[in-house]
């Protein structure tokens, strides 16, 4: 092939490598974000009804980033902030606790 082939051929495998890590990105999102919060929406209102409390367990790489732990960071850190809010949202209605081992 010649040099423009190669570079076309090399642009394309790139884009192929950011479709792929945009994947691992959004896999990882909603594994460990995404999905947590659809559960939780799903079951709020019975919980809202009855005494009740959410305890969600997370990790303390939602307050402290490690290597090689970015991602994973990321998504705990997110769905921190969302039990944050949660918890001032249902503030005398339903106890919100996030354990962080």
């Amino acid at each position: 092939e010649n040099e423009d082939g190669e570079k076309e051929e090399d642009q394309k495998q790139q884009h192929n490598n950011n479709n792929d890590n945009d994947d691992i990105v959004a896999e990882h999102f909603h594994l460990n974000c995404v999905s947590t919060i659809h559960l939780i929406r799903m079951i709020l209102p019975k919980l809202v009804k009855g005494d009740s409390q959410i305890v969600i367990c997370t990790a303390s790489l939602a307050i402290i980033a490690r290597s090689p732990y970015g991602l994973q960071s990321a998504t705990k850190a997110a769905l921190k902030s969302f039990i944050d809010a949660l918890r001032i949202e249902l503030r005398g209605k339903t106890r919100v606790m996030n354990i962080m081992p």
